[in-house]
């Protein structure tokens, strides 16, 4: 038999300028983070942070990411979450000079989410 654990309805958003302000993906309400990648242009390694609130509540520095990866210099980066992110509120994310930080990165990163 074969089980089909893959999330349906699955789209993808495209942010062409994502730096230290959280911003909302286009859907609201509940969804799962697949995947994705980035690209940072920067010239020092920049971090992605997800989080499962409205990007209207989120503080940068004080509101705890359900995931983060760290974007390298100059490179496209692929966002593979060892298994999907559930953000039950909503889904928003930013761009960060730390893992859990406020810092702006060196530059503004290219950003392409695969969520359910």
């Amino acid at each position: 038999m074969i089980v089909d654990i893959f999330p349906k309805n699955v789209q993808a958003h495209h942010d062409l300028s994502v730096t230290n302000a959280a911003e909302d993906h286009p859907r609201s309400g509940s969804c799962w983070l697949v995947g994705g990648d980035a690209y940072n242009p920067g010239g020092s390694v920049a971090y992605l942070q997800v989080f499962d609130a409205a990007a209207a509540d989120v503080t940068l520095g004080s509101t705890v990411p359900v995931y983060t990866q760290a974007l390298t210099a100059l490179v496209a980066t692929p966002i593979e979450p060892p298994r999907p992110v559930l953000c039950r509120t909503a889904l928003s994310y930013a761009v960060t000079a730390t893992r859990t930080g406020n810092g702006a990165p060196a530059s503004a990163c290219d950003l392409s989410l695969v969520y359910a």
